[in-house]
């Protein structure tokens, strides 16, 4: 390989078996990594360096006298790298991304296709003359409700799905044809028109709203176009 440049960081402590593995690096590891790459740097930072076994301050002082200045002791941690360590390596966040793992592999396991997400908007009880047509009438989409229950689809939620992946819901209870239906905005009709509709089918989806409760209606369709419907929110 090539020549390797950089600092090697010994972080931790350097009493009890791990100085005694320290010791090990200083007398057989690190001179010959030192001798091969000439730009490469040794840092030991933790500090408790008086705490070495006897072999470990021979085989430092010898590492220093040879090396000299490559061999650098910063004593404590830097504050920077306190608060990264702290922030990559803090037991909470290791645990969350573990179970992420775990999950997400228990449900592939179980799930080993994929889910249908359909998203909807607007569902008016006659078409609209809108330019981006995003909606469904009242009438389709009773029709799109008739036809997963034809194909034996279970419409879920993405809590039901968290609940599922993280062992709240036992497995044995997902369904065979998962399905996630979704409507964006929270138009007006979605109370008037799905709302009847889905509690006819027995059915569950996931309403998005809008986290602005002083916008009334689609101004980013009307008022870039003002030939398009309004819809109220």
């Amino acid at each position: 390989g090539g020549e390797v440049h950089g600092r090697l960081a010994f972080i931790g402590r350097f009493n009890g078996p791990k100085g005694e593995r320290a010791a090990a690096l200083f007398e057989h590891v690190f001179p010959p990594l030192l001798r091969e790459h000439a730009a490469l740097r040794v840092a030991l930072i933790g500090g408790e360096l008086d705490h070495l076994p006897a072999t470990g301050k021979a085989a430092l002082g010898a590492l220093q006298a040879e090396f000299g200045a490559r061999v650098e002791q910063p004593g404590r941690v830097a504050p920077a790298l306190q608060q990264r360590v702290r922030t990559d390596y803090d037991l909470g966040a290791i645990a969350a991304r573990v179970l992420t793992v775990y999950e997400s592999a228990r449900m592939k396991k179980a799930v080993p296709g994929f889910i249908p997400v359909l998203m909807y908007h607007k569902i008016p009880d006659a078409p609209l003359a809108s330019k981006h047509q995003i909606f469904v009438t009242k009438d389709n989409f009773a029709k799109h409700l008739a036809y997963f229950q034809q194909q034996k689809f279970t419409p879920i939620t993405f809590l039901d799905y968290q609940a599922f992946a993280s062992g709240r819901r036992p497995l044995a209870e997902f369904p065979r044809r998962p399905i996630i239906l979704t409507f964006d905005d929270g138009y007006v009709d979605n109370y008037t028109n799905l709302l009847p509709l889905m509690q006819q089918a027995g059915y569950r989806g996931v309403l998005y709203l809008l986290g602005d409760f002083d916008v009334r209606y689609n101004y980013w369709d009307v008022d870039t176009n003002p030939t398009e419907p309004r819809s109220d929110i």
